[in-house]
């Protein structure tokens, strides 16, 4: 057994190859930034649609008070 640092496939290949490792850095960390804008895009629906269920609710209770008064049927 040597003392020698071993070295991966992926670092070897990233070594002889620095441009590839830069465009790798530069995918992973759009990647990231992409995860994030959805993470962010997914929260904001579910308060649009907490927000439009809190609509729906209010106009079944408007119908049901308009029907109690007979304006409705």
């Amino acid at each position: 057994m040597s003392a020698a640092p071993q070295f991966t496939i992926v670092e070897t290949f990233e070594a002889q190859h620095p441009t590839v490792k830069i465009k790798l850095e530069y995918l992973e960390n759009r990647v990231t930034t992409l995860e994030d804008q959805l993470q962010r895009a997914i929260a904001h629906a579910g308060k649009k649609e907490a927000y439009a269920n809190t609509l729906a609710s209010d106009l079944e209770h408007i119908i049901i008070q308009l029907q109690r008064l007979e304006v409705v049927k």
